[in-house]
């Protein structure tokens, strides 16, 4: 009889992702996506270079104005970034708090399979 084999592989990456929507707090949808923006606004943060939604559009990798302003706002909302108002108070400079940069750090435990208590 043959034994089913388990692709433990496939298993971690399930599991990653699982633990990654959890640590988002959502039901899934969207989280990747969001994982993605406070990265890449985390690591133009210690480049010392904060972007605007507006820098985020250009780039074309996040969507358009409405989907970039949406997923901030829920970013915002969970209190993973700030916006930090410039000298035009129609531009805000995207900034990741402490709890934003303790949940990067808890995806990058889960991802190196360090375990990975919540942020």
């Amino acid at each position: 009889m043959l034994k089913p084999t388990i692709d433990r592989g496939l298993v971690r990456i399930a599991s990653a992702l699982n633990c990654l929507h959890l640590l988002y707090g959502s039901s899934g949808k969207g989280a990747p996506e969001l994982d993605a923006l406070l990265r890449d606004l985390f690591e133009a943060q210690v480049a010392g270079n904060l972007k605007c939604s507006a820098d985020l559009v250009r780039e074309r990798r996040f969507g358009t104005l409405p989907t970039v302003t949406a997923r901030i706002a829920k970013l915002v909302e969970r209190g993973l970034l700030k916006a930090v108002i410039v000298s035009d108070r129609r531009i805000h400079l995207l900034e990741v708090t402490p709890k934003g940069m303790a949940l990067l750090a808890a995806r990058d435990r889960l991802f190196a399979g360090d375990g990975g208590a919540g942020p």
